[in-house]
């Protein structure tokens, strides 16, 4: 088994959570229940019961957000069937996990937008768009403001990526404390949605989606187990972060870290 310490020291960065996420339930909101949203969305069950399992008081309460309607196109590379054409995805994701694992996790239907206000303000956006606007309207949310990490995960035909970091205002709220960045910081143009012409996103048609390659590059490289499996270190580590990236085809990001007194344990 690795050895933390190790692990730390080779990689260089650390970074702690904070304490209100070890000691009460974590509000979660998933954006996007897609392709790669909904998988997602199946992981954070298995992240909620390992957190119960070692002792979180709370686990996860996750709502699921996406104003978009289960299409025929869906059926072929997402998890939804012929029957449920028409609906929404967030309410079938969240009644089928509800039903399945007993748990009351939340569904919203709307799209995204500056006014869009949570019921609850999450700790933790998690973001599954296949947009730059959409990833801008994000940033732009009462919730993002009040939130205390920001998880973006998303891919084109041929590259991936999940970053981790925090939101602008958590950073803001205390100059003294480390800064983990997240995706706009790291890479502003993540959120100019005047690029969003020039991507190549998968096609509304099945065929002409496969035919990009879509879902050979959605099993070759799975971001959602990389983005679990960094959350879940946390945790489990009682708070320390690592940047845990071993996988051949996954590079870890060359991220800046900011010295503070209350997060850095180890900078390089």
């Amino acid at each position: 088994m690795t050895d933390r310490t190790q692990t730390a020291q080779e990689i260089g960065h650390e970074h702690l959570l904070p304490q209100r996420l070890l000691s009460q339930r974590v509000e979660v909101s998933l954006v996007g229940c897609g392709g790669t949203g909904s998988t997602m969305a199946v992981g954070l069950v298995y992240l909620h019961q390992a957190l119960l399992a070692f002792g979180h008081p709370g686990g996860l309460h996750v709502t699921l957000v996406d104003g978009d309607r289960i299409s025929a196109a869906n059926c072929v590379r997402q998890p939804f069937s012929e029957s449920e054409i028409g609906l929404y995805k967030a309410d079938v994701l969240a009644s089928r996990i509800n039903l399945f694992w007993g748990l009351p996790w939340n569904s919203d239907i709307r799209f995204l937008g500056p006014d869009w206000r949570p019921a609850k303000n999450p700790d933790i956006i998690i973001s599954c768009v296949d947009t730059r606007r959409a990833r801008k309207l994000i940033t732009q949310t009462n919730a993002y403001q009040n939130a205390l990490y920001w998880l973006d995960i998303g891919n084109n035909a041929d590259t991936g990526q999940f970053i981790l970091g925090r939101t602008s205002k958590s950073r803001a709220s205390n100059s003294r404390e480390t800064h983990l960045p997240n995706a706009a910081d790291l890479f502003p143009e993540i959120i100019d949605e005047t690029r969003d012409a020039k991507d190549k996103l998968p096609s509304c048609s099945a065929l002409e989606a496969l035919e990009s390659a879509f879902l050979d590059f959605a099993e070759k490289v799975p971001l959602h187990y990389e983005a679990h499996r960094a959350w879940w270190t946390g945790f489990r580590e009682r708070g320390e972060l690592l940047a845990l990236l071993k996988r051949s085809d996954a590079t870890p990001l060359p991220a800046l870290f900011v010295e503070g007194e209350s997060d850095v344990a180890i900078v390089r």
